[in-house]
């Protein structure tokens, strides 16, 4: 029997399990696929929320901590996997903002962040390949970095294996076991797993596991279409972000296009009509792109909740389960600080940050979630 049993191989699980193996604790993770092949393979990889003055302050404090420690995990974790996550500063231009300037300029003085304001005249000098005539206003984030998902997804699953996790693939979890208001363990078609401490990593599939057991949090399965372009180095420098859709260069040229916001249940299926508008964007910002063909056009599902704020800690009504999940878009950029947080949490540790904003009774922004409908939910998660 393990010390702990993370459900879900996704980055959060990954990381979770990396923060306690590190403290001495066993570990078993379980997936009912493959490791980090659900929304963790699928997103951009971008060390930012998109427009992070939109979110919450409890958002920005798992950002910060997370953009200040990634740099020095992230060796750590390519030394244990001999394998590079590609962390890449490119900086984030922000296209469009418009009457969002003002709002922006205040949030980065608060929080300390650089941004600089860019004269539209002068926007070929940080992005030659750009349409300045579609730009109205730029600004550049210079100290955003980015990580290649899929790299980084190989990675820490290597970082974990080396440190002793047991990883148990293509394994799905029926219900919780209980006893004496306790989590013990899990029931699966290859039999039960127990442990002396449960943590769900489990994303979008989170309310599922937790149906029947106890009150389930707010998370919605919210997919995210994605398409990358074969091109090569030099025809995007920055990350680009413009009227709510994004290109994101990698180091060998390919060019990452996102994404957009569907409420369609557990359904992965790709859309043409999607992708042909992905693909318009990119090449309408950036006209050279017409000449390169899409390589790869995708879907993951995101882990939707209240704000965005995704839920850390320990079940309130049942001990020793503890949840880490429903980080919507931003898995990447705050999973860092989520998993440190919530291995403080589960080893009564002082807490690198405040745990109160992220605690699964914690007052979120709508009390009914049964009262939103789907197409008002994209106002409260984005």
């Amino acid at each position: 029997m393990s010390d702990c049993l993370i459900i879900g191989g996704g980055l959060i699980g990954l990381l979770t399990a990396r923060e306690l193996l590190k403290s001495g604790l066993s570990v078993t993770i379980l997936d009912k696929s493959q490791m980090g092949t659900e929304s963790s393979w699928a997103g951009g990889g971008i060390l930012s929320p998109l427009y992070p003055w939109r979110y919450e302050p409890s958002i920005t404090a798992l950002a910060q901590w997370s953009q200040q420690h990634y740099p020095d995990v992230l060796r750590q974790i390519q030394q244990e996997a001999d394998y590079d996550p590609e962390l890449l500063y490119s900086g984030l231009l922000l296209l469009n903002l418009g009457a969002e300037a003002q709002q922006a300029n205040d949030w980065a003085k608060q929080y300390h962040y650089q941004l600089k304001t860019i004269a539209v005249e002068h926007i070929q000098r940080y992005e030659a390949g750009i349409d300045e005539q579609i730009v109205h206003d730029a600004y550049l984030m210079p100290d955003i970095a980015q990580v290649r998902n899929p790299r980084l997804m190989r990675a820490v699953y290597a970082s974990v294996k080396s440190l002793g996790a047991k990883c148990v693939t293509n394994t799905t979890v029926q219900q919780i076991l209980t006893k004496d208001n306790k989590a013990i363990g899990v029931e699966t078609r290859q039999g039960e797993f127990l442990a002396k401490h449960i943590v769900l990593c489990s994303g979008a599939w989170t309310a599922e596991l937790l149906q029947g057991c106890v009150d389930i949090p707010y998370i919605v399965p919210v997919k995210g279409e994605m398409i990358v372009f074969q091109a090569k180095p030099g025809i995007v420098a920055h990350i680009a972000l413009s009227d709510g859709h994004y290109l994101i260069p990698r180091k060998d040229g390919h060019i990452v296009v996102g994404s957009s916001i569907e409420y369609s249940g557990f359904k992965k299926e790709i859309s043409q009509k999607t992708g042909n508008k992905l693909r318009h964007f990119a090449c309408q910002l950036f006209p050279l792109l017409e000449h390169y063909p899409i390589e790869r056009h995708w879907a993951g599902l995101r882990p939707g909740s209240l704000s965005g704020i995704p839920y850390i800690g320990q079940h309130p009504q049942l001990e020793q389960l503890y949840i880490n999940t429903g980080h919507y878009r931003n898995g990447v950029v705050t999973g860092l600080a989520s998993c440190r947080l919530l291995a403080d949490i589960l080893l009564e540790r002082s807490p690198v940050i405040d745990p109160a904003p992220y605690a699964l009774n914690a007052e979120r922004l709508v009390k009914d979630s049964s009262m939103i409908e789907p197409e008002k939910r994209a106002d409260l998660l984005f």
